[in-house]
């Protein structure tokens, strides 16, 4: 179970964001041997870890008849140990916290011990041991020990990152707060008789789904043993709580069943704000590993994903389970905790363990927000993660679009594509014009709006229809329809998810790049990977030798393949991830003398673009219109820049190492330079400027949005009001002239 305030924002951009590059590739902190032998009666995990806002960059690990070691994040180096013995055992997570004292670090750890030679059988699990110790320039001093015995069991401890107050919970549900000494200052005693499978504390500045905020909600889902998931919307209404589903109910598909069914046993959650969910679980057989899954639970989707392979240190425990756990860290970091679960207790004291717990951490993109734009073109990516759900939609046999699915498959099998255009453009003009839309003749129709075109087509029977041109197995002869892919495209009813993801490269096989330039103007949901891939082989058919022009090829039916410079052009334009659009170009792009031609066009791009950029924004303010920058010769400058950086941090060591590229580096630097210097200049009308700029903005977007023309009589005030200030001859600001 998770939960969290909802800090969701509604995006409603074309902004893409690539599956890997929300989640970066994990990586171990530390691991520590897993005893075979231990001499308590309870079982306890054989290690966990923590991390406290009042030691941030530093987690605690607690290591069954170890010890505990805190772990600096960022140089990944134990800074503080405490050494306790093999017949010590924990009965929860150690919490740590750093204070100043006389101007020296002093870290305190808070450690519950369920079992120990020193503690008494009356008070375990209900002994806390307090050690202090110095931290001096990354290494430890002396360490301090001291012992309390509390009233009740503690299973939980944790520290509040605002006052210096501890909180204390039992299995059974006790809950006492204390201070820094744990001298109980209050006790919350839990009236039934019952045991938590686990405990979930949220600080207060986290929680604005409680009063007395504003705008009181949150979002709570669950996982059952049936790998069941819902989400729901908590709203605080003072006095009462409701709680509203969002999103649908989601059956888990390819996670491992285990034949005990435990908590946190082969799969965990972590909110992370909003409705965004990170699962970490362990897939099933035959390729089992460990998979890290960004959900967005108010659009129920993947938007990110990444695999771990099981260490063989916790690989011969597969069968038994893997206790695992997900705890938040820095902004942008998140630990996960694997251990083997249910180790043979039979094994010699002296034996050496063949396995180990270990700790990762996982880097995540610290500006995870919940947005449509990143929900869009992920149903692909979802669906291998769900039970294949029965009810889905399908198009009925007395649908007009179900015959019309056959008659073109029909045309298609018997190699007459020309009869599949006809049947699709007159089934859509009879349609379109029983709503309205006019149409020229029999196989052109008028684009109605996109309220109107979703309606007509949907996204099952767009699916279907792209099935008939892009089946899974290519036959010797396959058909294919540009006239119909491009109406498609331009009507905007098709993403790539409904291509397996592949849009681009379907298109490609087919020869049709007039598609693929539509497609970038039309589809949301291109990735940055598919797009660099064709940029390469439009790179390779450039280096073909060209045949001679003086010789006529009476036989050649090749495709029209437009240039590099004008896909490169729609490539920059279009919204990207830097992250993935740099791993893109590292994977197919490795070549130095392949990047210099984009390098080339990169370079005439960034001549003399500020200048001509405060241009076009003169003109448009001007003539309060929305002018195109830069004609459509060019990407907009602040696109090419974003791009070129890019590329630079992607390959810039390779081009080093390859002198041809030197010259153009130069070149691309001197047109730089002097933009800088521009925008410092420009920089200090900022303020002189600003109210112009606002005003601007708000035409704008009326004009944009269609507000309302004001009435007569608001008409009139507004121009007695501007004589007024004409007569006074004292304005907000007067500009005579800008010289630039």
């Amino acid at each position: 179970m998770d939960g969290s305030p909802d800090t969701s924002e509604h995006n409603c951009s074309s902004t893409q964001t690539s599956m890997s590059s929300l989640i970066g590739e994990p990586f171990q902190v530390s691991s520590y041997s897993v005893p075979t032998k231990i001499r308590h009666e309870r079982v306890h995990n054989p290690a966990y870890a923590s991390y406290s806002r009042d030691f941030p960059g530093h987690a605690t690990v607690t290591v069954q008849a170890e010890g505990i070691h805190i772990v600096d994040l960022s140089e990944l180096h134990t800074v503080a140990s405490h050494t306790c013995g093999s017949n010590v055992a924990f009965s929860g997570p150690t919490s740590s916290r750093c204070t100043l004292e006389d101007d020296e670090r002093i870290c305190t750890t808070y450690a519950l011990v369920s079992s120990a030679p020193e503690v008494a059988v009356k008070n375990r699990d209900r002994t806390v041991w307090i050690m202090k110790q110095k931290i001096l320039g990354g290494t430890s001093g002396k360490s301090d020990k001291r012992e309390i015995v509390l009233p009740h069991e503690v299973a939980r401890i944790y520290p509040d990152d605002k006052i210096s107050n501890i909180l204390l919970v039992s299995s059974t549900g006790d809950i006492s707060v204390a201070d820094d000494e744990l001298n109980i200052q209050s006790t919350l005693v839990c009236p039934h008789q019952q045991n938590f499978l686990d405990v979930f504390f949220f600080p207060g500045t986290s929680c604005n789904f409680l009063p007395p905020d504003e705008n009181p909600c949150g979002v709570l889902s669950y996982i059952n043993e049936s790998h069941t998931w819902a989400a729901y919307q908590l709203e605080v209404n003072n006095p009462t709580t409701s709680m509203t589903q969002i999103g649908e109910t989601l059956a888990l598909a390819q996670l491992s069943h285990s034949s005990t069914h435990s908590f946190g046993r082969g799969m965990c959650l972590l909110s992370l704000g909003s409705s965004l969910v990170l699962l970490a679980a362990m897939t099933a057989t035959p390729s089992s590993e460990i998979s890290i899954l960004l959900w967005d639970m108010r659009y129920g989707v993947v938007i990110a994903s990444h695999a771990i392979p099981i260490p063989s240190t916790i690989a011969p425990s597969i069968k038994q389970g893997i206790d695992m756990s997900l705890l938040l860290a820095d902004a942008g970091q998140v630990l996960l905790t694997l251990c083997p679960a249910n180790i043979s207790r039979t094994a010699s004291s002296t034996s050496e363990s063949p396995y180990r717990s270990i700790v990762y951490i996982i880097p995540l993109d610290p500006n995870l927000r919940s947005t449509i734009a990143g929900a869009i073109g992920k149903t692909h990516a979802t669906s291998e993660w769900l039970v294949p759900n029965p009810k889905a939609e399908t198009l009925a046999d007395n649908d007009p679009r179900s015959k019309l699915l056959v008659d073109m498959s029909n045309h298609l099998q018997h190699n007459e594509p020309h009869k599949a255009d006809e049947a699709f453009f007159k089934w859509a003009k009879a349609h379109t014009s029983a709503s309205g839309s006019p149409s020229s003749n029999a196989l052109s129709i008028s684009t109605p709006d996109g309220a109107a075109l979703e309606a007509l087509y949907g996204y099952g029977f767009v699916k279907e229809l792209l099935a008939l041109f892009f089946p899974k197995e290519y036959t010797d002869k396959p058909q294919y329809s540009p006239r119909v892919m491009r109406h498609l495209i331009e009507s905007r009813v098709v993403s790539a998810g409904m291509v397996d993801g592949r849009l681009l490269t379907a298109l490609k096989q087919y020869g049709d790049w007039e598609s693929i330039m539509l497609s970038f103007n039309s589809v949301v949901d291109i990735s940055e990977d598919e797009m660099i891939s064709l940029a390469k082989a439009l790179i390779d058919e450039q280096r073909e030798p060209q045949p001679d022009p003086e010789v006529m090829n009476v036989d050649s039916n090749k495709a029209w393949t437009p240039t590099l410079s004008a896909y490169m052009l729609m490539c920059v334009s279009y919204p990207t991830s830097p992250a993935a659009l740099r791993l893109a170009i590292r994977k197919h792009l490795p070549d130095a003398q392949d990047l210099i031609l984009i390098l080339e066009l990169l370079d005439g791009w960034t001549v003399g673009g500020t200048e001509e950029y405060i241009r076009t924004l003169l003109k448009s303010v001007a003539s309060n219109t929305s002018i195109e920058h830069r004609g459509g010769a060019a990407p907009p400058y602040d696109k090419t820049i974003s791009f070129l950086q890019v590329l630079l941090d992607a390959s810039f060591v390779s081009l080093l190492q390859f002198p041809p590229s030197h010259d153009l580096l130069r070149s691309i630097m001197s047109h730089i330079e002097p933009e800088i210097g521009l925008h410092e200049r420009v920089g200090n009308l900022r303020g002189a400027l600003e109210p112009f700029a606002k005003a601007q903005n708000r035409i704008v977007k009326e004009r944009a949005e269609g507000t309302p023309k004001e009435t007569p009589n608001e008409w009139r005030k507004r121009r007695k009001h501007q004589e007024q200030q004409i007569a006074l001859g004292v304005g907000l600001y007067r500009l005579e002239e800008l010289v630039i």
